[in-house]
């Protein structure tokens, strides 16, 4: 029966929540031996799973609906309720019921009335949600990289000033060399040498333009000392920065595998009893609903409002609630009346008395009458906030990570053997080596994706770490993708039955590692094995600050050898130990110059005194070194000086011999000529009188006369251009070989040939020696082409860098390039001497001279030729002529 105290009953069985009134059973006036059930509402039935008739009436030490140990915690509960009147609240788990609950218990009408909220579904959720952040704790606590979140520090200007150090994880701790509880403090705080540095302007202008950065920077510690090199990415995130960070130190070569791990904002969800009221429609004159009365209220609902039952109750809604129309719910309490359909909805409401985020329920109550129930749910709408932006931070941490982060889950067969992974999370690192995004790989088949990890090896490795007990693993492993090495190192991570895995590919710095190591041990060689003399210097101060000596460095042995000692005896012994007469003869003042002021000396040096040889020395500043270089050429000064005097004689005999031979060759042309013209007068005279075998043999005659003739043309061309007494000044080969083409224009259209001439450059040479030698060239080619082919000449040139006597200097490179008959290339040098043929006279006729009259201009020009050739492809000319 329900007590004649509740005039409302529909107030409680509107409730969603429990409601139990408990009537005290009483042995004396204040003697209460057990509490009766006088009343419960709908919602009571449904958690205790019994009809109202069967619940009411029972004792609470007695019943069977609950189980004896909560029986005996909820007559405590109740009797000192009943006895002190003060309110009683509590949260507990029914092991009986197999659920959570909050209960509120206040004394009511000599008895007790007791509210029950079911709160397991919130338990389970708060408990998934710790699991989740459980899983991304674990997959940043596994990262290599360095991760630090920070919040922008505004001024009242709105101008960044600091940041906030909101959440850091170990890796970037220890790599940091971050001090001990330096989360949420200021970097200018934990680091105050950043105080007006690129790295905070940095981080400045990421929040500012949203646009990542990334850069190479050193680190310091907090007293600034610098330690290392780093990588460091900048990401924006609403207000804060996400900075990640690789150790790229010790020349950058062994990068450290960085451990990435961030906080989870974790918020704990604080829930309160629903606040309830009773209302009764007011209705204007044409029956519509102007406002509400309230007639009754809870103990929720002053703990909420800040208004008693006295006060509230017989207030209009309106007064108690001045914004309710503003945010819509009067509109909603009118529709439940008017529709009689009950409504929930979660609502926003903002006054003086209240602000929040509110889960209302409104009930039709009577023909006029409404029950509503509100919860402030703002401090879950907080904390759900809270919790996804705090995945959205974990996936852009997880993300912007350089390196590759997997998070698989064995596949095994009816025999529990492993066959295969599934992916259940991986970043964007990992998925751009599939091609996809990380979602589209989420549940796919890790080897399926990978084929390769079959055949490198690395599921054999995962199944291995996955059957065994270790809970961690870290190696490296090989692996050829697209034909390209590639190297990478992972850390395996057991997490119950998953395998987290980092994977960093190092590929560049294992590239570079190797190639370091090669060039050093390359550079060892070339040095210690050098015939040069090479070692490399150290200033030594004295007390006045001024450098009165070197120390040696790096020596190499042929230095040592001068003294009969060994490099590394050298090393780290004083110049003038070794070398005493090096300070006053000249060589110490000129390293100190090269030293102070960084500049180059290259210079013949005769070194007199506990030696006697003459050397070319070259020093050079080297960081903060000089490194000297020097090469003996004593021998071959020696040598010098003994030939010096021979050279000027065989000047001699070589001038006299070329006037020889310049009038030797000049002087036979008249009997050549008087020949040639009594033949013809002869011919002209009998020439009807001869036979045929007579007139035979005058042809000879003449034809050999015009070949001594060439050849002795050849051979004076020969001897004018040997005699080299041309004074050379710049030369435009263009225009040379144009006025050369224009010559051979008759030779040319003859053979109906084809000439490709490339613009040519300026040289320094002679121009009639040039002409001949692009005379000779483009003749030979005309002269050797193919009959049933028309001739192709092309002429290019381009500049190039040749070293000579160890200085590099710049040429113009020639080249002549024909389709014509060729020749075998074991013949490439014969061609170039003096009366050398490689054909028959009758097929091809010449003196045998041109190519040697080519090779003398070359000579005369201090260059170079080289001839290639095949047998009916053609030949080429390669010309080394130096740059004017």
């Amino acid at each position: 029966m329900i007590p004649p105290a509740f005039v409302i009953p529909e107030l409680f069985d509107a409730l969603s929540e429990s409601a139990i009134w408990f009537r005290p059973v009483k042995n004396a006036p204040n003697d209460v031996a057990d509490f009766e059930i006088g009343y419960c509402n709908h919602a009571a039935c449904v958690l205790l799973d019994a009809p109202k008739e069967q619940i009411i009436g029972q004792k609470l030490l007695h019943t069977t609906l609950v189980d004896d140990d909560y029986k005996r915690v909820v007559f405590n509960q109740c009797l000192t309720v009943w006895q002190t009147g003060r309110s009683h609240e509590e949260s507990f788990h029914s092991r009986f019921l197999g659920k959570y609950f909050t209960a509120l218990r206040s004394r009511l009408m000599d008895g007790v009335i007791s509210v029950v909220r079911d709160r397991t579904d919130y338990y389970k959720a708060e408990k998934e949600r710790q699991e989740e952040a459980k899983k991304y704790t674990a997959i940043l606590d596994a990262s290599a990289d360095g991760v630090m979140l920070l919040k922008a520090i505004r001024n009242p200007a709105n101008e960044i000033v600091d940041f906030q150090l909101t959440h850091c994880n170990k890796a970037a701790f220890r790599l940091g060399a971050l001090p001990p509880g330096s989360i949420n403090k200021t970097l200018l705080e934990i680091l105050p040498h950043l105080k007006g540095s690129e790295q905070l302007e940095r981080h400045k202008q990421v929040i500012e333009t949203g646009i990542p950065f990334r850069m190479e920077t050193t680190f310091r510690d907090p007293d600034g000392q610098e330690y290392g090199w780093f990588i460091v990415s900048l990401e924006k995130t609403g207000e804060h920065v996400v900075s990640t960070f690789v150790d790229i130190s010790d020349k950058k070569k062994n990068e450290e595998k960085i451990e990435e791990q961030t906080n989870l904002l974790n918020s704990n969800f604080d829930a309160a009893i629903n606040a309830i009221f009773a209302c009764e429609a007011l209705h204007d004159d044409k029956g519509e609903i102007v406002d509400f009365e309230v007639v009754k209220i809870n103990q929720a609902f002053t703990r909420m409002i800040g208004v008693t039952a006295q006060q509230a109750e017989g207030t209009c809604y309106n007064q108690l609630f001045p914004a309710g129309k503003e945010y819509g719910f009067f509109d909603m309490y009118c529709q439940v009346v008017e529709t009689g359909n009950s409504m929930r909805k979660e609502k926003f409401y903002q006054s003086d008395q209240l602000t929040g985020w509110y889960d209302v329920s409104a009930v039709k109550r009577g023909d006029n009458g409404i029950v509503i129930t509100f919860t402030d749910v703002t401090q879950s709408k907080t904390d759900k906030k809270a919790v996804e932006e705090a995945a959205r931070y974990l996936q852009d941490v997880i993300d912007c990570s350089q390196t590759g982060i997997i998070l698989l889950s064995p596949v095994t067969d009816e025999k529990g053997d492993i066959i295969d992974f599934r992916f259940k999370t991986v970043n964007n690192t990992v998925s751009q080596f599939a091609g996809t995004g990380p979602a589209d790989l989420a549940g796919k088949l890790h080897n399926e994706v990978f084929p390769l990890s079959l055949q490198g090896g690395l599921f054999e490795k995962y199944k291995e770490i996955a059957k065994s007990d270790q809970a961690e693993q870290r190696f490296e492993s090989y692996l050829t993708i697209n034909e390209q090495d590639m190297w990478i190192d992972v850390l395996v991570k057991k997490r119950n039955e998953d395998l987290l895995i980092t994977i960093h590919d190092f590929t560049p710095q294992k590239k570079l590692q190797v190639e370091i190591a090669d060039t050093v041990e390359k550079l060892n060689t070339v040095i210690n094995t050098s015939r040069a003399g090479m070692f490399t210097f150290v200033p030594v101060y004295n007390p006045e600050g001024e450098i009165d000596d070197f120390r040696f460095n790096i020596v190499n042995q042929s230095v040592a050898a001068y003294i009969g000692q060994t490099a590394e005896n050298l090393a780290g012994g004083l110049g003038s130990a070794f070398f005493p007469d090096y300070r006053t003869n000249g060589l110490f003042d000129i390293y100190k110059d090269t030293y102070l002021h960084n500049k180059p000396h290259e210079f013949d040096f005769h070194y007199v005194g506990a030696f006697d040889v003459y050397f070319n020395i070259y020093s050079v500043k080297a960081c903060d070194e000089v490194l000297v270089t020097f090469t003996d050429y004593t021998s071959r000064k020696q040598l010098q000086l003994q030939l010096e005097a021979t050279i000027d004689e065989l000047k001699k005999s070589n001038s006299n011999l070329e006037e020889f031979a310049y009038a030797a060759s000049h002087d036979l042309q008249e009997p050549l000529r008087k020949i040639n013209y009594f033949s013809e007068r002869l011919r002209k005279d009998i020439g009807q009188k001869l036979t045929p075998e007579e007139s035979h043999m005058f042809g000879r005659m003449e034809s050999a006369t015009r070949r001594m003739s060439q050849l002795i043309s050849d051979l004076l061309t020969y001897s004018q251009v040997s005699r080299n007494l041309a004074k050379f000044k710049p030369v435009d080969l263009h225009d040379v070989a144009k006025q050369v083409l224009a010559d051979l224009e008759t030779s040319i259209a003859e053979k109906k040939a084809v000439i490709n001439l490339q613009t040519l450059p300026t040289v320094h040479g002679d121009a009639v020696q040039l002409g001949q030698l692009f005379q000779n060239l483009i003749s030979n080619s005309l002269k050797y082409s193919k009959k049933e082919i028309n001739p192709v000449i092309n002429i290019t040139a381009a500049e190039v860098y040749k070293t000579v006597d160890d200085v590099p200097k710049a040429f113009c490179q020639l080249h002549i390039q024909d389709n014509g008959i060729g020749f075998e290339q074991e013949h490439a040098d014969k061609i170039f001497k003096v009366f050398q043929r490689l054909h028959g006279q009758s097929e091809y006729p010449g003196t045998g001279i041109g190519l040697a009259i080519v090779h003398k201009v070359i000579e005369n020009h201090d260059g170079d030729i080289k001839a290639q050739s095949q047998v009916g492809i053609g030949s080429s000319f390669t010309i080394l002529l130096p740059q004017a």
